[in-house]
């Protein structure tokens, strides 16, 4: 397609404060820029050297990321526990996959402007490309009145789109692209199970979640609004301060 692509990020480093962890991180023919932590990325980077003879040249979860997709494709998003928007292209193929996490903390916006295709993880980076189209989406408008959000894949311009949560998208040289669900949430229905089971079950996932948010070279905060959530949450982390 003789396409031009063009990555940019601005980076908040908290795994890897180095340089050489900066992004775009370009490795042998594979270029990423990734939004958001993988919690579970050092057993994920064991795995990948043990098992596979991966050799890194940063601690960063993103080099993780990248080698997981070079190993397993689309898959790799079965391996991931966390936040994340990314996007990686592949210099052979010329093809881009972009992914967005499984209940869609970090967001994806994505847009055509003629011939051309951009996509950003803030709405505003998109609307200030030349060409934009600002012309308002109605239906949208009218939603985030009544719901005070915009469901589904709409944003508040008619042509620009958010990529949905548990979703990705590969894009081709053309910049054509097609979007897949690759994971859903399924309702579960627990028989002869003891209130004292369920809970005990509840306090593992809560601990185990509460570890793996922890994980940061830089110090880690929280916001205590003096509501049970985050009350429960921060009492929590000083079990790993």
């Amino acid at each position: 397609g003789g396409c031009v692509v063009e990555f940019a990020h601005q980076r908040l480093s908290i795994i890897d404060l180095s340089k050489s962890a900066n992004q775009p991180f370009v490795k042998n023919g594979l270029v990423i820029v990734f939004n958001g932590e993988i919690y579970n990325y050092k057993q994920l980077k064991d795995s990948l050297i043990k098992k596979h003879g991966i050799e890194f040249r940063t601690s960063s979860d993103t080099e993780v990321v990248l080698e997981y997709y070079r190993l397993y494709g689309t898959d790799c998003l079965n391996h991931f526990i966390g936040m994340f928007a990314f996007a990686i292209y592949n210099e052979k193929t010329q093809h881009t996959f972009i992914a967005r996490d499984h209940f869609g903390i970090k967001p994806i916006f994505f847009t055509k402007i003629g011939k051309n295709f951009a996509f950003a993880s803030e709405l505003k980076t998109l609307a200030e490309i030349n060409g934009f189209d600002k012309d308002i989406n109605i239906d949208a408008l009218v939603q985030s009145i009544n719901y005070l959000w915009i469901p589904d894949g709409k944003t508040m311009f008619k042509n620009c789109f958010k990529l949905p949560a548990a979703h990705f998208m590969i894009l081709d040289d053309n910049f054509n692209y097609e979007i897949s669900e690759y994971w859903k949430l399924e309702d579960k229905t627990l028989n002869d199970v003891s209130e004292k089971d369920v809970v005990d079950k509840l306090t593992k996932l809560f601990e185990d979640s509460i570890e793996r948010h922890m994980v940061a070279d830089v110090p880690v905060s929280a916001f205590l609004s003096g509501g049970l959530d985050s009350s429960l949450i921060c009492a929590s982390t000083t079990n790993y301060s």
